[in-house]
């Protein structure tokens, strides 16, 4: 049923290429029209990958983890996006305009935090080594250190959300392959 919604909502993904201006003015309705395509598309290739075995595995918790690990950066990223430093707001509707700088920073924060912390989850459940959770604590303070920079002073060269969410996402993701193919046993069906 979950799968339906999402599909449901894909439609209205493409108003954006009939009624832009409608979008550009309407920041909160285009993500939830927009954000879970993403998170379909995840919810597919784990299910995917659930039933390339002999047998299908079934959706557990630990799946919903990593659906989230997975997904909850891309919503962080589209609202880091559309973040501005104090006094840099234009016509363009962003997300500092609708809940203000520090908020809409807290919260693109926040997914990110949540993503990193159920990242660290899921190395416990998978008995990762030491460097995987290392690293991870490694990218969140990293993360941190810009966010709340950017919250104390929202100002313009403190402004690199975007950026810095972006190598957060992929750095935690490719930690997460490494860690994969270097300490599960992976079974390539070549």
């Amino acid at each position: 049923m979950l799968i339906t919604c999402w599909e449901a909502s894909a439609p209205l993904t493409f108003k954006w290429f009939f009624a832009e201006d409608f979008h550009r003015r309407h920041q909160v309705f285009t993500m939830f029209t927009h954000q879970p395509i993403p998170w379909a598309i995840n919810y597919f290739l784990i299910h995917v990958a659930l039933a390339s075995g002999s047998s299908y595995a079934p959706f557990s918790t630990l799946h919903w983890c990593l659906l989230a690990v997975f997904s909850l950066p891309i919503t962080a990223w589209d609202v880091s996006r559309k973040i501005r430093a104090k006094g840099n707001e234009t016509d363009y509707e962003t997300f500092s305009m609708i809940f203000g700088t520090r908020p809409a920073a807290f919260l693109a924060f926040a997914l990110l935090f949540l993503s990193g912390a159920l990242a660290f989850y899921l190395g416990r459940q998978l008995n990762f080594p030491l460097g995987f959770f290392a690293i991870d604590i490694a990218l969140l303070l990293g993360m941190t250190f810009f966010y709340f920079r950017f919250m104390w002073k929202p100002v313009l060269k403190h402004n690199v959300l975007k950026n810095v969410t972006m190598s957060f996402t992929t750095l935690l993701f490719l930690n997460f392959l490494a860690h994969i193919l270097l300490y599960e046993k992976v079974v390539w069906g070549l």
